[in-house]
């Protein structure tokens, strides 16, 4: 979600965390029509970091060996004219810093993302016999959870980014890069296609994620998983420590590459995280149903200034 080195924060949209809060969005995609029997069972209202090593994310099983995924509708990406023409294409307020730090552009560009919907289904045969192929045994899955589908909702989103952009050109709307669709937007790993290009600060916001369930819960779902091969006992323990898991969004942070830490921003509560470097940093926040990134090649205090300086 945040790509880190020691330089700078690489593709700081990644750090903006489109992903992170647009997220879990990323493992349990896409969506049905089978709306009037959702029921909503989560909505991030804070960040909680999680440290992670390369091995826990590594063996960490596949969730498409659990079930079916589909994805409904796409998010599509396009670049506007002005923040007043972004406001009219996602429907959000869209908010400018007060001031910049000395150095920072102030050349802005604006890129809207379209709304993505996806679904999954979980299949206790699929995951049985995906198991079996690898020689592993799995857990029972709970029969309420067998069958089950979720729907993922995630934007409409609007990114700003001053100096460089994001591989995106006007009327533009794929994503370019390894990852394209839901999966790209999550990951935040949006092309930058030259160094040159990279963006000095990325401000971004988007509708609350929301994910839908024809019966299972976010319990109930964390439970089974956390109980899977290539779960850590450590990692496992991590995310049961968060607490109630249908409106905290746990943050992988490899421990090697970042820190994070909880921060007050726009009087709530929020998640800083930086490179061991301390040359790059994001903070990512949920406020009124939005939620809010900011990130850039700028130490921690820069960017919680620029955070709190929005309207």
């Amino acid at each position: 979600m945040v790509q880190l080195n020691g330089r700078r924060l690489a593709r700081p949209v990644g750090g903006v965390i489109a992903a992170a809060a647009l997220v879990g969005a990323l493992a349990l995609t896409p969506a049905g029509s089978l709306a009037q029997s959702f029921i909503t069972i989560f909505e991030p209202q804070q960040f909680v970091a999680v440290p992670v090593t390369s091995g826990d994310l590594q063996s960490l099983p596949n969730l498409r060996d659990y079930g079916t995924m589909t994805q409904s509708a796409q998010p599509a990406a396009r670049q506007v004219a002005s923040a007043a023409a972004a406001a009219a294409a996602s429907g959000l307020v869209v908010h400018a810093p007060a001031s910049l730090p000395a150095g920072v552009p102030t050349t802005v560009t604006y890129t809207v993302l379209s709304q993505g919907t996806a679904s999954f289904t979980f299949s206790a045969a699929r995951a049985q016999a995906a198991a079996a192929a690898t020689g592993k045994t799995l857990p029972a899955m709970p029969a309420g959870l067998d069958g089950s589908t979720l729907e993922v909702t995630i934007g409409p989103a609007v990114v700003a980014t001053y100096g460089g952009n994001m591989g995106i050109s006007s009327g533009d709307t794929r994503l370019r890069g390894r990852h394209a669709g839901i999966k790209g937007v999550v990951t935040g790993r949006a092309a930058v296609q030259r160094e040159g290009d990279i963006p000095s600060l990325v401000v971004a916001e988007a509708a609350q994620p929301r994910i839908t369930s024809t019966g299972t819960t976010v319990q109930a779902i964390e439970d089974f998983l956390l109980e899977q091969p290539g779960v850590s006992p450590q990692l496992a323990a991590e995310i049961k420590a968060i607490g109630d898991p249908t409106t905290a969004l746990p943050i992988p942070i490899p421990m090697e590459k970042a820190t994070a830490q909880t921060v007050q921003v726009q009087g709530v509560s929020g998640l800083a995280v930086g490179d061991n470097t301390g040359l790059g940093s994001g903070v990512i926040w949920e406020k009124d149903g939005v939620v809010y990134g900011v990130a850039g090649a700028l130490p921690e205090s820069q960017i919680l200034a620029i955070a709190n300086s929005l309207p």
